[in-house]
């Protein structure tokens, strides 16, 4: 819910606006060949951990470089555009190497 307060000389005024505003988690899905969803072990927003293990490790790299074109056939992807240009890259790739 939204409440907007305004005060002047004049007296107070509010609106209130009951569930204006609606917060919904990102739909990821798990990857081709994996059993568990990626998590975001960091709470970034980028989800790191894409073979779903609760561990930073080379095989998320692997996973990714299999599954770029899968990525870009199924959005969103952004959760893992590493380095925010809108595409899924080997930058990506790259950025992924060097946090884990």
């Amino acid at each position: 819910s939204v409440n907007l307060t305004i005060t002047s000389a004049s007296g107070n005024s509010s609106l209130l606006r009951p569930d204006y505003i609606m917060i919904m988690e990102p739909k990821i899905v798990t990857f081709p060949n994996q059993t568990s969803l990626p998590t975001d072990p960091d709470l970034d927003g980028y989800y790191e951990d894409l073979n779903g293990n609760g561990r930073l490790e080379f095989d998320d790299i692997m996973v990714y470089f299999f599954s770029m074109e899968w990525m870009m056939e199924n959005p969103p992807f952004n959760h893992f555009d590493y380095n925010a240009n809108g595409r899924v890259e080997f930058d990506d790739l790259y950025a992924l190497f060097m946090e884990i």
